[in-house]
């Protein structure tokens, strides 16, 4: 068994729907949303891998595909006119080798699975700057939220304490 089979068997691909529904959270969510980005990132990233890996099989299945047409037709020797086979033509009837386009197609599509795999990595990237950020700025909101509460606070006793004072002198004849 080969290292990639080992990695894939004991490692499953991850849920691509349930990564594209956590790339959202609500702002009153930034706390939960925090404790989920390690995971998801890393999940994320798993996906990524096991893209790129379908990527490098589906590449190195057309490299053979276009290598057994290119044997098989310099086997021939001629080509069906009779003229001796030369690298264009070889190149020509590889292009219209059925296992050759349809191993092209699985390629293109793994590269288009691997490059949204790619982005959908990214995405968990700026999903973590903007979890810092909202963090930020609650952090912020709830400091000023604190300060305008202590001033608030701080402004009663100091009119408890004037209001006290006026009610004691007052009270003194005079």
């Amino acid at each position: 068994m080969d290292m990639d089979k080992k990695a894939d068997a004991r490692s499953p691909v991850p849920d691509l729907a349930l990564l594209i529904k956590n790339l959202e959270f609500a702002e009153e969510e930034v706390a939960s949303a925090a404790t989920s980005q390690a995971k998801f990132f890393i999940e994320a990233s798993r996906y990524s891998v096991s893209k790129m890996r379908e990527l490098m099989r589906a590449d190195a299945a057309l490299t053979e595909a276009r290598a057994e047409c290119a044997i098989e037709i310099r086997n021939q020797g001629v080509q069906p006119n009779g003229k001796p086979v030369t690298d264009s033509y070889i190149a020509e009837q590889i292009d219209l080798n059925p296992d050759v386009a349809k191993a092209k197609a699985e390629a293109d599509m793994a590269r288009a699975a691997n490059e949204f795999a790619r982005l959908l990595l990214e995405a968990y990237r700026m999903r973590s700057s903007a979890i810092k950020v909202l963090a930020e700025i609650l952090g912020a909101e709830a400091a000023s939220d604190a300060r305008a509460q202590r001033e608030e606070l701080a402004l009663a006793a100091h009119r408890q304490v004037a209001g006290d004072v006026r009610r004691k002198y007052a009270k003194q004849p005079g």
